[in-house]
């Protein structure tokens, strides 16, 4: 799959990270075997979700979601041949219409100050707007909410509960590179951009010389998925590696101070 990524992306890749000094990952290697590291972005291949939905259904999980589109109709049957209810996440009262249609068993109306690959509508407009839309399936509210007061007004939306999911990014079980999780924990509302850099799907991330770049007049545009992911994912645990030897990275502005600033 490597070899679809043009010459072009692999060329600005060595030169963002000559100029900001740190060690270039094996890339040539890595276009020579023509395969990921890792299998980066291999999973959201129609093969390679095909195999997560099985890994995913034969331990006894008690729900299973689509984060990206309606569920495929065999991830809805496998599902509920195995009594396992079936979550969609979307970002617009259509998508919700469309997840119905699918099957799906609850809804989760995920605001743009989310993971922000559903959209850009706010929480605070689009759950009353699904609620209303899929009424009586229950629906739960996601996007910007890690406190008990924007519990309380999920609730008073009309959701029936909430879906949290940064917030787990900083807890102590969380895999997130220390160095990351101390930017996530130090950032502000202000410091987040919606990015394609690093799926290829717009994604929220903190504001980063990874994020500014691939946005900068130099940059090639990101690929769409998982073309991106392929290159990122690489890129990333290179960027993640330097971080941890106490590299401090790049002189910018103090959300992107350091080299793990990089990586989300």
């Amino acid at each position: 799959m490597l070899a679809a990524v043009p010459e072009q992306h692999w060329s600005f890749l060595v030169d963002l990270f000559g100029r900001y000094d740190v060690p270039l990952p094996d890339f040539e290697k890595a276009k020579r075997a023509g395969t990921s590291a890792r299998g980066a972005g291999t999973q959201v291949t129609a093969r390679g979700a095909t195999e997560l939905i099985d890994v995913s259904l034969a331990h006894p999980i008690g729900l299973i979601a689509s984060a990206l589109g309606t569920p495929p109709p065999l991830m809805v049957e496998r599902a509920k041949e195995r009594g396992v209810p079936v979550a969609a996440l979307v970002g617009t009262a259509e998508h919700a219409r469309r997840q119905v249609a699918a099957g799906v068993d609850l809804i989760v109306a995920q605001g743009g100050e989310a993971g922000g690959h559903t959209g850009e509508i706010s929480t605070m407009v689009l759950v009353p707007e699904v609620v209303d839309t899929v009424a009586p399936l229950p629906v739960l509210a996601a996007g910007g909410i890690a406190t008990g007061r924007q519990m309380a007004a999920a609730l008073a939306l009309g959701a029936s509960g909430v879906w949290c999911g940064s917030v787990w990014l900083t807890t102590e079980e969380a895999e997130t590179p220390p160095q990351v999780k101390e930017k996530m924990l130090a950032a502000t509302s202000r410091d987040t951009v919606r990015s394609r850099s690093r799926t290829g799907k717009p994604a929220r991330q903190l504001r980063s010389a990874w994020t500014d770049e691939w946005e900068g007049p130099g940059s090639p545009g990101a690929l769409g998925m998982p073309l991106q992911m392929i290159i990122a994912e690489g890129a990333m645990r290179q960027i993640n590696k330097v971080a941890e030897t106490g590299n401090p990275g790049p002189a910018r502005s103090p959300t992107t101070s350091s080299a793990s600033a990089w990586a989300r």
